[in-house]
């Protein structure tokens, strides 16, 4: 028996998706394959904010993202930065000197609807609706 949902953002889908009962395997692949979009999105993002290496650092901060699939019992997956992550902060957030130029942000805003359709086309396959 399917529920009657109704959803208006990223947000309230997720938090739809608790209080459905979709098998854990079905939310495991809806949750990897929104991640899969905003880490590729935040890669992308991050090398065109981010263009050359910290001075005592010979990485560039997107290869410093960090992507971690099934770590955790209740499958959810960490997409950020690794140990040089704060220096994306100077860059996303900007100083006293240096205009933020928020690309963080602007890879969430891009990639939610994405990420919606993909979490609501993951569960509808899943669960054969």
């Amino acid at each position: 028996m399917a529920d009657n949902f109704s959803i208006t953002g990223l947000d309230e889908l997720l938090n739809q998706i608790g209080k459905i009962a979709i098998p854990d395997e079905v939310k495991k692949e809806a949750i990897d394959a929104a991640a899969d979009i905003y880490a590729t999105n935040l890669i992308q993002n991050t090398r065109d904010a981010v263009v050359t290496p910290s001075p005592n650092k010979k990485t560039h901060v997107w290869e410093d993202i960090s992507y971690k699939k099934d770590e955790y019992p209740d499958h959810s997956v960490d997409v950020g930065f690794n140990k040089y992550g704060y220096y994306y902060r100077f860059i996303n957030n900007g100083t006293k000197t240096i205009a933020g130029k928020h690309f963080v942000e602007h890879t969430y805003d891009q990639s939610s609807e994405d990420m919606k359709n993909a979490i609501a086309d993951k569960i509808k396959k899943g669960m054969n609706l």
